[in-house]
């Protein structure tokens, strides 16, 4: 097992380049938008059936980090700690959705998009963190 200097810890937790170039050039076909906007709608409908319409924005917000994560990482498929990790990362997040209680007022997009970016990035610095403890090459 590896060993961690404070120095190698340090250039651990940086995301690397190529993750942050392939965020830059990710851009969605008309299609796709055509079935997110579906399904945020079917999403919608769902929670205001079920009597929790505050639960919408929550939920797409966690989808939508989800697949870009996975977007961005799909090269570490073949690795168990990955899937193991990204596990563990949705069973933190479907905690959170549930154990919070969430406001039926407005708020504000920038803090909404403040928030998703800072779960993007320290989603990637987790993986980056297992990923050297685990000897790959991230």
């Amino acid at each position: 097992m590896p060993t961690l200097t404070r120095r190698k810890l340090h250039r651990l937790w940086a995301i690397p380049k190529e993750d942050k170039a392939r965020l830059k050039r990710m851009r969605l076909p008309w299609w796709g938008i055509l079935c997110v906007i579906v399904s945020t709608i079917a999403l919608g409908l769902l929670f205001y059936h079920m009597g929790r319409p505050e639960l919408t924005l929550p939920v797409l917000a966690t989808v939508f980090v989800f697949v870009l994560i996975l977007t961005v990482k799909w090269r570490l498929r073949a690795y168990a700690w990955f899937w193991s990790t990204i596990a563990v990362l949705v069973m933190l997040h479907v905690t959170m959705l549930l154990l919070i209680p969430w406001t039926k007022k407005w708020v504000p997009a920038v803090t909404s998009t403040a928030v998703v970016t800072i779960d993007i990035w320290a989603m990637l610095a987790v993986i980056s963190v297992v990923g050297h403890l685990c000897g790959s090459e991230v």
